[in-house]
């Protein structure tokens, strides 16, 4: 049972075997084992964007039992996978965390902090995009748990670099864009905070840029939602146009227009 876990392709059906052969108490001795399949699981490439993959619940059921017989062993056990810096494996344990999330919330709420922080990974810039399949995991997160959700989210996102800050735009975006999403008060708070990270972000940035397309498809889908902002919007976008065309002002003063050569031909 074991050279499967380690070896073969049928890693549901190893699990089932893993169940069967091993009583509550016995689970935290194997958690070497269980690393070892979740390290195995093949989502495919259609779970990177979101879309329906082959799901292992067999495999879910001894995380849980181990959780059941040592909630400290599967929270380390989660939380070690959570770590993984490969787009592979950011892939895959995203994938797992949502598959999980929707039989055992409990398991994978206490992980959000872990989760949000992994936006830190550099993308490969290949294939599909573990930033977005950890935006879905959060999103996942925010409709079993809101208020905690969101919370954690406002206390790491200003621990993050510009980078991560970017990724995490992602999920501002995308819950302004999805009414149904979010609570009344939530979508409040977010539309606010765009616009006021728009208004300290340097001109023409990555986070300026970012920052600009996010609130524009929100603004697309739910405009009410920036209704209360448009006189701020406003003033961003005349107050960019005027340092735009300083700029170009300055630009010309460096480099005047370089006068126009006649040339005489003598024959």
């Amino acid at each position: 049972m074991l050279r499967i876990l380690r070896q073969g392709p049928h890693l549901d059906a190893a699990a089932s075997v893993l169940n069967l052969a091993l009583a509550p108490t016995e689970l935290p001795a194997y958690a070497a084992d269980l690393t070892t399949l979740l390290s195995r699981l093949a989502y495919g490439q259609r779970a990177g964007r979101g879309e329906a993959a082959p799901g292992y619940p067999q495999v879910l059921e001894p995380v849980q039992r181990l959780a059941r017989a040592n909630s400290g062993a599967a929270q380390r056990l989660l939380a070690a996978q959570v770590q993984l810096t490969s787009q592979a494996d950011r892939l895959r344990v995203q994938a797992f965390l949502q598959e999980l999330l929707a039989v055992a919330p409990t398991l994978v709420l206490p992980l959000t902090e872990l989760v949000v922080q992994s936006l830190e990974f550099m993308e490969d810039g290949y294939g599909d995009s573990a930033d977005r399949a950890t935006l879905r995991t959060l999103a996942a997160c925010y409709r079993q748990a809101p208020d905690p959700t969101l919370a954690t989210i406002q206390r790491v996102r200003a621990t993050l670099s510009d980078a991560g800050q970017v990724a995490l735009l992602g999920f501002s975006g995308r819950a302004l864009a999805e009414e149904e999403l979010l609570l009344p008060a939530h979508a409040t708070l977010l539309a606010g905070q765009l616009v006021a990270d728009l208004a300290a972000a340097p001109l023409a940035a990555p986070r300026h840029q970012a920052l600009v397309k996010a609130i524009d498809r929100a603004a697309h889908r739910a405009p009410v939602h920036f209704a209360p902002h448009f006189e701020a919007l406003l003033g961003l976008l005349i107050a960019a146009s005027d340092q735009y065309h300083a700029f170009t002002q300055h630009q010309a003063a460096l480099h005047p227009a370089t006068p126009t050569l006649t040339y005489f031909y003598g024959g």
